[in-house]
């Protein structure tokens, strides 16, 4: 079974995989279980490298850290499924967290306070206002409406011409407030009209699937 193991180590760290060589922060950890939830679940591999190489875990103790990360510092609290796998004489712990169906978790950001995390390739990310009201609109029962204004034309136009854009040249271009900025995107966003993305900088947004020509055309059509 040690096969299993050596092939996730192969694929290397990635939005759905975490290597870590030891556990000694929970708040910490927190963050990684935290973007796992809310970016379609991942696993940890405790006791090895960033490189891949096999450390193995050293004590109990990293058991009880994830187990503390997960219940006491991630809110709600966090279920997970464990198990230690014997790989060349190493003992290698692995983690699996699952996709939250419902509310986003939070977890400790380095100043204590708590913020939802996203998984971004193999970093654990900041999530944003945007994100954030979009996921709420999601769960909610009642339909989404979202009214047509000059703002949103500057926006569907914007997207069209350009490919991209960010919040703040949105702002820029229109003058449209903060709050009612958010809503906009987070509307759009929670319709699946739009998608956004990280570049390490900050968000960007675009239409989904652009690289498709007529998903593109179609969003633009419809908001004619």
């Amino acid at each position: 079974m040690s096969e299993y193991v050596k092939n996730r180590i192969l694929e290397g760290e990635h939005q759905h995989q975490d290597f870590k060589f030891q556990i000694t922060d929970a708040a910490k950890i927190a963050r990684s279980l935290s973007a796992f939830a809310n970016t379609g679940g991942g696993r940890l591999l405790v006791g090895v490298k960033d490189n891949g190489n096999i450390a193995g875990v050293r004590s109990d103790e990293e058991y009880y850290m994830v187990e503390g990360a997960a219940q006491m510092h991630c809110k709600p609290a966090l279920r997970f499924i464990h198990k230690v796998w014997n790989v060349e004489g190493k003992a290698v712990m692995e983690v699996v967290v699952r996709k939250s169906g419902g509310e986003l978790v939070k977890a400790p950001d380095k100043n204590g306070h708590y913020k939802v995390f996203l998984r971004k390739g193999d970093e654990n990310i900041l999530a944003n206002g945007v994100f954030v009201m979009a996921h709420a609109m999601q769960l909610q029962k009642t339909a989404i409406t979202l009214e047509y204004t000059t703002a949103e034309k500057e926006l569907m136009k914007s997207l069209h011409n350009e490919g991209v854009i960010t919040f703040s040249r949105f702002q820029k271009a229109t003058g449209m407030d903060y709050l009612q900025a958010r809503e906009t995107f987070a509307k759009l966003l929670a319709w699946n009209v739009i998608e956004m993305d990280y570049d390490g900088k900050g968000y960007a947004y675009a239409f989904r699937d652009q690289e498709k020509p007529e998903n593109r055309m179609l969003a633009w059509e419809i908001f004619q």
